[in-house]
């Protein structure tokens, strides 16, 4: 604010300096006009540009689109199984992963898990972003190995 203060401050001086000069033609305004006009053609051009970001913030929020993914996991039985929930709720656009899991033993030392995700997809396909979760997911300490099943749009 402070910046832009000082902007408009050295702007009508130099507009007011090239006005004294003696080629300029006679001002339109007098001194105290000229910074009125002035400040309210800036105040509303900051209105609009404010009114224009709200409503494509406003746009954006309509198109958030929430959904539910299940996905099976297999897990190292070192790891604590909290741990990689913790994980995995820290990735990008996860906003929720239940508790509520069926696990079952697979063989030595690895245990099967069903889970379920929910998260914000944003502007990429479903595809794309079921790809980077997978990714993500495996990058994920304890975890051998990640399948996503059945995808669904949650009603928000």
């Amino acid at each position: 604010m402070k910046a832009t203060t000082k902007w408009l401050r050295e702007t009508i001086k130099r507009e007011m300096a090239e006005r004294q000069s003696a080629d300029a033609p006679e001002p339109k305004y007098s001194p105290d006009e000229f910074k009125q006009v002035l400040v309210g053609q800036i105040e509303e051009f900051l209105f609009e540009a404010v009114e224009d970001e709200g409503e494509r913030q406003g746009h954006q929020a309509r198109v958030t689109q929430v959904y539910e993914i299940q996905a099976s996991l297999v897990i190292k039985d070192t790891v604590k199984i909290d741990d990689v929930y913790s994980e995995i709720r820290a990735i990008e656009g996860v906003t929720i992963v239940s508790t509520d899991v069926e696990k079952r033993a697979m063989g030595v030392s690895r245990e099967k898990s069903l889970i379920k995700i929910k998260f914000i997809k944003g502007r990429n396909s479903l595809k794309h972003y079921g790809a980077l979760l997978t990714r993500s997911i495996l990058r994920v300490n304890g975890v051998v190995n990640v399948k996503l099943l059945a995808a669904r749009k949650l009603v928000v």
